[in-house]
C-alpha cells in the first residue's frame, strides 16, 4: 500500500503508518458527493463491528475543483458526529494521495474504498459495498477465502461521482439520457423545514463530423431545509438526438 500524505488529521488519533498484522480501510469520499454521504453510515458500522479486532477505517478526502476546503469539511464531520464514527483525514492538494492510490489504481470514481491487509498489501479495491465487507471480514481472518479468490481483483463498481468532474458530460447514446447528480449540505440559520425545485431546459445544436447533433440539457436543483441543515441536489440530464449522436 502506498503510503499516507496528510495535511491535517480532522478526527481521530492520527496513523502513523501501516502496522503488520492490523487491517486498514481507507475511503476516498468528498462533502459534495451523494453516494460517499449515503455509505457513511455502513462504514462507521464496519469500524464499530471490528473495533477492537484491529480494524481501523481511515476517510481520505482533499482540495478540489467543486469547492471541498478544508473549512467544509471539518463542518461536515461535525455535523455527522456518530454517523461518521471513523477516522478522517483532509490530505490538501489532492495529488498527494489521489496519484499514488486513485489513479495508480485505475479508479477515477469516488467512493472508492482500499482495504489494506495485516501484510501491508491492498487487499480489496472497489466500492463500499457487499465484496467490500467480505473483503474486510478475510482480510481479518473472520472468513476463509474461496478457492482462488483474490478480492483485490474484483472489478470495481460504477461510481456515480466522478472525482474530478469532466468539463463535458459524457455522452450517452441517442435518446438515453446522460444524468449527473451533485449533493452538498452545509449549517443554515434557517428554521422550521422547507423544500423548492426549480428547473431549467436548454437547447443547442452543433455539428460533430460532419453530422448534426441536438443536445438538450435538463438541469432541477432542489433545496431542502430541515433540522438546521440545508441539503441541495442538482441534477443535470443530458439527451442527444440526431444522426451523429452517440
Amino acid at each position: 500500500a502506498p503510503a499516507l500524505s496528510i495535511e491535517k488529521w480532522v478526527k481521530g488519533a492520527p496513523v502513523q503508518e501501516f502496522e503488520k498484522g492490523k487491517v486498514y480501510m481507507v475511503e476516498f469520499w468528498a462533502t459534495w458527493c451523494g453516494p460517499c454521504i449515503s455509505s457513511m453510515p455502513h462504514i462507521s458500522d464496519l469500524q464499530k463491528k471490528y473495533r477492537d479486532q484491529g480494524f481501523t477505517v481511515i476517510g481520505v478526502t482533499s482540495k478540489d475543483s467543486r469547492g471541498n476546503s478544508l473549512d467544509k469539511v471539518e463542518k461536515m464531520v461535525a455535523s455527522k458526529g456518530d454517523t461518521m464514527g471513523y477516522r478522517v483525514v483532509y490530505a490538501g492538494d489532492r495529488t498527494k494521495m489521489s496519484i499514488p492510490w486513485m489513479q495508480a489504481a485505475g479508479q477515477n470514481g469516488i467512493p472508492c474504498s482500499f482495504v489494506v491487509g495485516k501484510d501491508g498489501k491492498i487487499a480489496y479495491i472497489g466500492s463500499p459495498n457487499a465484496s467490500l465487507d467480505r473483503a474486510i471480514a478475510v482480510a481479518l481472518g473472520k472468513e476463509a477465502p474461496a478457492a482462488g479468490e483474490s478480492p483485490a481483483s474484483v472489478p470495481s463498481a460504477p461510481k456515480a461521482a466522478p472525482e474530478t468532474p469532466a468539463a463535458v458530460p459524457p455522452a450517452a447514446p441517442a435518446g438515453a439520457p446522460s444524468v449527473t447528480e451533485e449533493v452538498t449540505e452545509e449549517d443554515t440559520d434557517q428554521v422550521g423545514e422547507s423544500s423548492s425545485t426549480t428547473k431549467s431546459t436548454s437547447t443547442r445544436t452543433r455539428t460533430e463530423h460532419g453530422t448534426t447533433v441536438s443536445e438538450t440539457v435538463t438541469e432541477t436543483v432542489t433545496v431542502t431545509v430541515k433540522n438546521g441543515k440545508k441539503t441541495t441536489v442538482k441534477r443535470r440530464e443530458v439527451t442527444r438526438s440526431g444522426a451523429g449522436a452517440r
